[in-house]
């Protein structure tokens, strides 16, 4: 919600300077810019979230850098052999 009134105060005080691009009242800059910047940044991360698998990489960068959860990791495979032993049995 905080983010929303801070990009209407943005519009806001840069409507000045869109005036020259657009002829246009300082509200009817902003009925239209917070709007459709709100359904950009959604689409964005729509596409990032379905597409690109954004999060998942990110994650698996992560852990790929961190030698401790490297080495958790290790020890949940081990354990994961050890049992698929017992269970064997």
């Amino acid at each position: 919600m905080f983010t929303i009134v801070n990009f209407i105060l943005l519009v806001l005080a840069v409507s000045d300077k869109l005036r020259v691009f657009l002829p246009f009242d300082a509200l009817s800059i902003v009925l239209i810019t917070v709007p459709t910047g709100i359904a950009l940044v959604w689409f964005i991360g729509y596409i990032l979230d379905t597409k690109v698998k954004y999060m998942q990489q990110f994650t698996k960068t992560q852990i790929d850098r961190n030698p401790p959860i490297l080495e958790i990791l290790e020890r949940v495979r081990r354990i994961e052999k050890k049992l698929k032993r017992l269970e064997k049995r």
